[in-house]
């Protein structure tokens, strides 16, 4: 019974290797690749507070 059980394992890492190996290959190409940060245009302070005054004013 535990031979059954080891070659059932066995056989499923022979199963899962390629994936893995593929998934590690991608991760070290993602790692090499310079990443930029996200930048997210914000709207100027002064339009902001323009905007609140005027829903304050709206109440």
């Amino acid at each position: 019974m535990f031979e059954a059980a080891v070659l059932t394992f066995t056989a499923s890492l022979d199963d899962v290797s390629p994936l893995m190996v593929t998934v590690l290959s991608a991760l070290r190409e993602r790692k090499d690749t310079p990443t930029r940060p996200v930048t997210i245009p914000l709207p100027p302070v002064i339009e902001v507070m323009a905007r609140i005054k005027l829903l304050e004013e709206q109440l």
